[in-house]
């Protein structure tokens, strides 16, 4: 929500509409069934207690409370799916659903171990989402193709990558040198992997870590992040079944304030990733705060990392599956730290300006709101549109 909701509604907000978020807050449960503002945008904290029903009924009423224009649906799936179906039926108010993973076949529901029967509701639930939706925005050029195989017509979709704005947790410059010195990493060359671990196969991680310490002695891995099924502890395994866990430091998952010092005390930062749908889908917001701290980017070319970075311009791009050339991509920018500056500089530059949500403002407005009505002219007036910010199509109030 914070990643993707809350920027979103802060750039419709800034745009002239109301935009207010409704949600279960489950990173803050002492915040339930409370108001709050963040970055300027009313947050509506829904009870969570009460069962699965019984957090849907609060949305909904929380949703109604604001007798919004526009309802958005953030993720086909849960309780704003829930809530997305219920209002495709009645059709009380435009309806909008974004979507920035695939949460069906091939992708989410392969890597959540649930039942056959839940995997089926899952996969009709997020199509019948996207197919009765006035309008589908999308994080990612795969998920913009899956929407038509379920039968969204193209003219119905936005394509809306996940963007920075200053609440971004890579969005302040961090002190690279207080988390060396924090971490005992000293002067060494160090390669960063700022991930949730699952996006990747360790053991060719582990091989390509292997093959810089090789080729440059004094490397050291950082890794900053934690894993969805334990994979953090199979990396530590598998580093130290090669000999590397000594010139690692995994320090789990990061306090936000901390993140931009470790993002810095970075040389080169790694983004391994399989080619798989999930993978395709994703739009990652950790590569956009890799770039917003101006590192250096080794990455698989896949998804939508070919769309924030262009090889040998912003970052390296290798194919997926290489470990060699992902290996050797990092050790020849640690050989010259001239061209990882240079590569980094450009990327920051990307992430602060094409990649900023304000640079999307006006597209997202457009697929939330809604084209403007029209009105044929009437004799005597230059201007026969409502005079009132809250005419229909005129203003929104999405809430997701």
């Amino acid at each position: 929500m914070g990643s993707r909701a809350l920027p979103m509604a802060r750039e419709l907000r800034a745009a002239g509409h109301e935009a207010v978020l409704v949600v279960p807050p489950w990173d803050a449960p002492e915040e339930a069934d409370s108001a709050v503002r963040a970055w300027g945008v009313p947050v509506r904290n829904v009870a969570i207690g009460g069962g699965h029903a019984g957090r849907a009924l609060a949305m909904l009423r929380a949703v109604l409370a604001e007798r919004p224009d526009v309802v958005v649906a953030v993720k086909p799936k849960a309780y704003a799916g829930l809530l997305a179906l219920l209002f495709a039926a009645v059709r009380p108010v435009r309806l909008v659903v974004d979507a920035d993973d695939w949460e069906g076949r091939g992708g989410w529901n392969d890597l959540e171990g649930r039942s056959a029967s839940a995997r089926a509701l899952i996969a009709w639930h997020e199509a019948a989402c996207l197919r009765l939706a006035d309008h589908v925005v999308v994080a990612s050029r795969e998920l913009e193709r899956l929407a038509t195989t379920v039968g969204v017509p193209a003219g119905r979709t936005t394509y809306l990558p996940n963007g920075t704005w200053p609440g971004a947790a890579g969005w302040p410059r961090g002190d690279g040198a207080r988390a060396r010195a924090a971490l005992g990493l000293g002067g060494d060359p160090v390669v960063l992997l700022y991930s949730r671990l699952f996006e990747f196969d360790l053991a060719a991680f582990v091989e390509a870590f292997g093959r810089i310490v090789r080729a440059v002695p004094r490397a050291r891995l950082l890794v900053v992040g934690a894993g969805l099924g334990g994979e953090e502890a199979r990396l530590r395994a598998a580093l130290g079944g090669a000999g590397l866990l000594e010139r690692s430091a995994l320090v789990g998952w990061a306090k936000r304030e901390d993140v931009p010092d470790l993002l810095a005390a970075a040389d080169v930062a790694l983004v391994p990733m399989d080619d798989t749908l999930v993978n395709r889908c994703r739009c990652s917001v950790k590569l956009l705060d890799l770039m917003l701290a101006g590192r250096a980017v080794v990455a698989h070319a896949v998804g939508q990392a070919t769309a924030y970075l262009r090889d040998g311009e912003s970052g390296r791009l290798v194919a997926p599956g290489d470990t060699a050339a992902f290996a050797d991509a990092a050790i020849a920018l640690l050989k010259r730290p001239s061209t990882a500056r240079r590569l980094g500089r450009a990327a920051e530059r990307a992430a602060r300006s094409a990649f900023a949500w304000a640079a999307q403002r006006e597209s997202l407005v457009r697929a939330i709101v809604g084209a403007p009505p029209t009105f044929p002219p009437l004799e005597g007036r230059s201007d026969p549109r409502p005079s009132s910010p809250r005419g229909r199509g005129n203003a929104a109030r999405p809430c997701g």
